[in-house]
């Protein structure tokens, strides 16, 4: 008989994973380039990775850094999946960032004369 149980640890980790695209647009400009946007979402996942490895060890032991990596690497891969399988093509990512940080009045003009 196999057992599986899932931590609360886990259960954190996921939940802030799944929902970390949507932070990204919070935080974020519309104007900002998706490079700049994919980048603040790979730190929030190294973040998480590494707080999942801290709360993941045993009081007492030595962190294992690995841990942290293996955890922000699956962290990341999960929340591109979410933000490109469930937030876009829903409509929630672009509802988001319109409450989110507003770009400067003539900041859309600008970016759409220079394209």
């Amino acid at each position: 008989m196999v057992v599986t149980e899932i931590s609360t640890e886990q259960m954190v980790t996921l939940l802030v994973t799944v929902i970390a695209p949507l932070i990204v647009g919070l935080l974020t400009k519309a104007s900002w380039s998706a490079n700049l946007k994919a980048i603040l979402l790979l730190g929030i996942s190294a973040a998480i990775g590494v707080a999942q490895g801290f709360l993941a060890a045993p009081a007492g032991t030595t962190w294992a850094w690995q841990v942290a990596v293996v955890n922000g690497v699956i962290a990341w891969v999960i929340a591109v999946a979410t933000h490109y399988g469930l937030w876009k093509p829903t409509g929630i990512t672009a509802k988001v960032v319109a409450i989110g940080v507003a770009d400067p009045p003539g900041d859309h003009e600008v970016l759409a004369s220079a394209a």
